[in-house]
């Protein structure tokens, strides 16, 4: 079995549970060992940008992009980051 997928599942249900400090070392390590999975590097900006971490955020988002550039994950990335850049201007 992939090892990464589990802990990618495990690290977006903490995400989604509003736990960052526990799900980013998950989706990190889901990263190293499956890093082809988009819903990980989004999952794991939306933790980092709430934990003021933009850049690395965005550094995730655009991960998501182009590993998934025409599918759900890319187009929720996007949406992130567009988020992101209206932030930025006000």
């Amino acid at each position: 079995p992939d090892v990464g997928v589990y802990r990618s599942h495990l690290g977006v249900a903490l995400s989604k549970a509003g736990n960052c400090k526990d799900a980013v070392p998950e989706l990190r390590e889901a990263i190293r060992l499956s890093a082809g999975y988009a819903e990980t590097y989004l999952q794991l900006g939306i933790c980092l940008s709430r934990q003021g971490r933009t850049e690395e955020a965005r550094e995730a988002w655009n991960k998501a992009v182009a590993i998934d550039s025409q599918g759900f994950w890319a187009e929720a990335a996007r949406h992130e980051l567009l988020k992101l850049s209206r932030e930025k201007r006000e």
